[in-house]
């Protein structure tokens, strides 16, 4: 009668509710900092070829590649509802946010569920809508959040099926897995190996356990096969070095996937001071599990747990997967850290010899989680999040920001190109696009003129480079190169047209620059008429641009 009153009042609604309530909060504040942020203003190529093809789709018009991932029509249907992309970003974190929310519930429920203790609930659901790397990963385009969703949700069913074995979890469980696999590549071997576990496990009925556990992932094939439907990111059969990207996928460093987290955690503070992190659940978990079979139960749910990681270990190595992928095992991790509110009491009542036990393994599994950190420098892919954030300031306008992000890139890698380009953008811009337009001395001109020389440079900073010429009365060495540059520089046409070299542009003919640097501009200034009175904030910037130095 105590344990049906007790298992009754385990998962109170008003309980869950709170808990999500606090996991809602947590990404509501993250949203609204982020969304403030050049990195949360401007998505980055990937991101904008995936909200590209989604719009597409939308519409009905045909998308750049041959195939679309089930996150890209999932956008899609977004899509329908908001048309720029702007919005669609938004609707996109909105689903992200759900999708963890979902997330929280489930692993919380599925904590109370397994551990029948209420102080479990709290800690799984906390430890993963509190946590920092699903929160920042919501924050992006990506299908991480949904594969999350969908794997917290196989799990809970799960644990249901290993109780008591039912055709409808069997089904269920590998809808989601398979779901899960289609948002995240690395996790295809779980569905694929399900089919067998739900064979081989059950006491009756095994075929048809098995038959309907691997219609999912068969049917999932054979869209990929037959449709235009393709996987998040395609199959790799990486075996170089498996061993350490085995080490990789479970060890506490974070794998670069898009985005460095070690990076975006040491530059926002909200992150920064959140203790929750892959190397801290893997220690929890592993004293959870510890906790679980002292309280005198069979290990077969732990040892589910061990082959899931070792099979995504597994293919993470093979597939190169990084920190998104990763983050779609936090739920796992989760629940069996929740088993480590029972540790007080296994403490008080264990002999010497098990609590030495219990701090060796602890020290052991430590030294697993961190010691990537003696041997590999995390910063080491910190030049691609350098040149992204250049380029998001650059395109934002915060020209200070975007050459200090470019200095960064260039510290690590002096040879590139691009942010070499960006840092004479980001002066130009400084000096001639600003509220306050400036006018230079001869002097500064040659500066800049010497940071902007052309040799690899693009048709953009070659047409800045054209500019300072002309400010310097080089006129004929200015034209010669802005018409060199024309069909691929939308300010060396711009400039062409100001100087009176083309006595007109069309509308058409300037849409084609759409995209380009300075576009805008050009869009503008071909809407000037310069024989009227009043002198416009467009042709006063121009002028200052053309002007001569003095």
């Amino acid at each position: 009668m105590r344990s049906s009153s007790h298992s009754t009042t385990l998962l109170l609604p008003g309980q869950l509710r709170l808990i999500l309530a606090i996991a809602l909060v947590h990404v509501v504040v993250w949203f609204s900092y982020y969304s403030q942020l050049p990195a949360g203003q401007y998505p980055d190529e990937a991101a904008r070829e995936t909200l590209q093809a989604a719009q597409n789709l939308a519409i009905g018009l045909p998308t750049q590649t041959s195939g679309n991932t089930l996150y890209t029509y999932t956008l899609s249907i977004l899509a329908r509802f908001f048309e720029s992309s702007e919005s669609l970003v938004i609707a996109a974190r909105t689903l992200n946010a759900l999708a963890l929310i979902l997330s929280t519930g489930y692993c919380a429920s599925a904590a109370g569920r397994y551990w029948r203790r209420n102080r479990t609930v709290w800690i799984a659901g906390l430890l993963v809508g509190l946590n920092p790397v699903l929160v920042f990963w919501a924050g992006q385009i990506s299908p991480s959040l949904l594969a999350t969703a969908c794997m917290s949700v196989a799990l809970w069913r799960m644990l249901r099926w290993l109780r008591r074995p039912k055709a409808r979890d069997s089904v269920g469980v590998s809808i989601y897995l398979t779901l899960a696999a289609a948002f995240e590549t690395c996790l295809l071997p779980l569905p694929l190996v399900w089919p067998l576990l739900a064979f081989l496990y059950p006491h009756r009925k095994r075929v048809m356990h098995g038959i309907l556990a691997l219609a999912p992932p068969i049917l999932l094939l054979g869209f990929v096969l037959v449709s235009s439907l393709q996987l998040q990111s395609p199959l790799l059969w990486n075996f170089d070095q498996i061993g350490t990207g085995i080490y990789k996928a479970l060890g506490n460093l974070e794998g670069y996937d898009g985005r460095s987290f070690a990076l975006y955690r040491e530059l926002h503070l909200i992150l920064l001071f959140n203790p929750i992190h892959w190397g801290l659940l893997l220690i929890l978990a592993g004293l959870g599990m510890y906790a679980r079979l002292k309280d005198g139960h069979r290990g077969d749910n732990i040892l589910l747990a061990v082959s899931i990681l070792a099979l995504f270990a597994l293919s993470s190595a093979l597939n190169e997967g990084g920190s998104q992928a990763r983050a779609t095992l936090i739920p796992l991790l989760s629940l069996f850290a929740a088993g480590i509110s029972l540790l007080p009491k296994i403490w008080r009542r264990a002999s010497q010899r098990t609590r030495r036990k219990i701090q060796v393994g602890t020290i052991l599994l430590a030294l697993f989680a961190y010691a990537g950190h003696f041997t590999e420098d995390q910063s080491q892919t910190w030049e691609r999040d350098y040149i992204y954030l250049a380029e998001a300031n650059i395109q934002l306008g915060n020209n200070d920001r975007a050459s200090t992000w470019a200095e960064k890139a260039l510290e690590i890698n002096p040879n590139n190109t691009e942010m070499q380009e960006v840092i004479v953008m980001a002066q130009f811009n400084d000096w001639a696009m600003g509220t306050r337009q400036r006018s230079l001395p001869i002097e500064d001109i040659k500066a800049y003129q010497e940071t902007s020389q052309p040799n690899t440079a693009s048709a953009t900073t070659q047409a800045i480079y054209a500019i300072y010429k002309y400010k310097l009365r080089e006129l004929e060495a200015a034209q010669a190169i802005w018409k060199l540059q024309r069909d691929a520089s939308a300010l060396a046409l711009l400039c062409l047209y100001w100087t009176g070299q083309i006595a007109e542009i069309t509308p058409g003919e300037a849409k084609a620059y759409e995209g380009q640097p300075y576009y805008e501009l050009l869009r503008d200034a071909i809407k000037v008429n310069r024989n009227a009175l009043e002198y416009g904030n467009t042709e006063k910037l121009l002028d200052n641009i053309l002007a001569f130095a003095y």
